[in-house]
């Protein structure tokens, strides 16, 4: 699906035309979950894996 370069693009049975809403459609969820972590969740882990180091030393 990469490069887009125009032939791609123009070209209805190139795999970019072909995959490209499938392919939105799949990344949907990946942006669905990055859009639901929030600033405390990313607190959270951050803060286990710091303890986490620490004690490993």
């Amino acid at each position: 699906m990469s490069p887009a370069i125009p032939l791609a693009k123009s070209n209805p049975y190139s795999n970019l035309r072909a995959n490209f809403d499938s392919s939105l459609k799949e990344f949907e969820e990946f942006i669905k979950f990055m859009s639901s972590i929030k600033p405390p969740d990313i607190r959270l882990f951050w803060g286990r894996r710091e303890s986490s180091d620490e004690t490993a030393k």
